[in-house]
C-alpha cells in the first residue's frame, strides 16, 4: 500500500525549538515558520488519508523538496541545465535533514503513521525547480507501507 501527497509552497525545514524563561519556569516552543508549514501539511495529508486508522507497522518514506528557482543562474549550475530548465540538485538552505524532520512530523500529526520510529527507510531529495511543469516549489511525500 502506498500514500502519496504533494504539499504546494516553499519547503521549510524543522527549526530549532526556542526556550523562554517565564519566572521560575522555562517554556519551549517550536519555530513559528516550521510550525505553520507542519500544520498546513498535516491538515492536507489528513484530508487525503481520510478516516483510516494510523499505520502501526514499518514503513519507508521518500521526501522530495523542490526549492524555488533563483532569478539568475548560480555559478554551480551548468549553463545547459539552466537553459533547459531542468530540476537540478543543489546544496542550499534549509538543511535536508530538517526538511525530512518537518515532513515526518507532519505525517505523524496527520495520523498516517503512529510514530516516526516506524520509518525503517528514509530517502530525501532537495532539488531546485525547473522552468516548466516543475516550476512550483513543493514537497512531495510518499509513504510505502511494509506489511508485517
Amino acid at each position: 500500500m502506498i500514500f502519496h501527497s504533494v504539499i504546494l509552497g516553499e519547503p521549510v525545514g524543522e527549526g530549532r525549538p526556542r526556550a523562554v524563561r517565564m519566572g521560575p519556569r522555562v517554556r519551549v516552543h517550536a519555530a513559528p515558520k516550521s510550525a505553520m508549514w507542519r500544520a498546513v501539511a498535516a491538515q492536507q495529508m489528513a484530508a487525503e488519508w481520510g478516516d483510516k486508522p494510523p499505520w502501526a507497522s514499518m514503513c519507508g518514506v521518500t521526501v522530495t523538496a523542490y526549492m524555488p528557482r533563483p532569478k539568475s543562474r548560480p555559478k554551480d549550475i551548468s549553463k545547459e541545465a539552466w537553459k533547459f530548465g531542468c530540476a537540478v540538485r543543489r546544496a542550499q538552505k534549509p538543511d535536508i535533514d530538517n526538511i525530512a524532520k518537518a515532513a515526518l512530523d507532519a505525517i505523524v500529526q496527520a495520523g498516517i503513521i503512529v510514530d516516526d520510529t516506524q520509518v525503517v527507510r528514509l530517502i530525501v531529495f532537495r532539488l531546485m525547480c525547473g522552468t516548466d511543469m516543475d516550476a512550483t516549489p513543493r514537497v512531495e511525500v510518499r509513504v510505502d507501507f511494509i506489511e508485517p
